[in-house]
């Protein structure tokens, strides 16, 4: 078992470091595009899955920003919700505010500034499937509130944004609807 991990890092440094694709040596362990390598020792040298994820950067969350704002507009129109905001993904459906955030098929996470989930009154999650579809559902801005943990980031939405897993809103919240866009 060492000879082929000590291969399988002779082969990972080669082709990694020279691009600096997502390689990350920590305490012992490496990491290797989601397989975590042990090194500790010969004997103890294991294989296993990690879900590591690079960390986004201001360019994947210029992004990510562009992409939610888009999806959102296009999931309100379908649903018949209107547009009340020029600047953030806000609208009104059926009498009530609301924000929808979207997340891709590998997003784990959603944000809400802490500004927004004091002015709507649902926080509706637009989640991306397999198959292209849209799933959404729904929770209030308390239960929101109860899930949510602090952003990591440094930059602009540090002390900001709150981040509830998405499973929240499969799990607790209410399934409205699948929309194709």
């Amino acid at each position: 078992m060492y000879k082929i991990v000590t291969f399988v890092l002779a082969i990972a440094k080669f082709i990694v470091m020279p691009f600096r694709l997502w390689f990350l040596e920590f305490r012992g362990h490496l990491t290797y595009f989601g397989v975590e390598l042990s090194m500790l020792s010969p004997d103890t040298a294991t294989i296993k899955k990690e879900t590591w994820k690079m960390p986004q950067n201001r360019e994947s969350g210029a992004r990510a920003n562009e992409y939610g704002r888009e999806t959102a507009k296009k999931i309100a129109e379908k649903i018949s919700a209107k547009s009340i905001s020029k600047i953030s993904n806000e609208f009104e459906l059926q009498g009530q505010k609301i924000t929808i955030r979207c997340a891709k098929h590998s997003t784990n996470d959603l944000g809400v500034t802490y500004k927004m989930l004091e002015r709507v009154d649902a926080i509706f999650a637009a989640l991306e499937q397999k198959n292209g579809k849209y799933e959404l559902y729904e929770i209030s801005p308390s239960m929101f509130k109860n899930n949510m943990r602090e952003t990591k980031s440094k930059g602009a939405a540090a002390g900001k944004v709150g981040l509830v897993r998405k499973s929240v809103f499969v799990n607790d919240g209410e399934f409205i609807c699948s929309v194709k866009i």
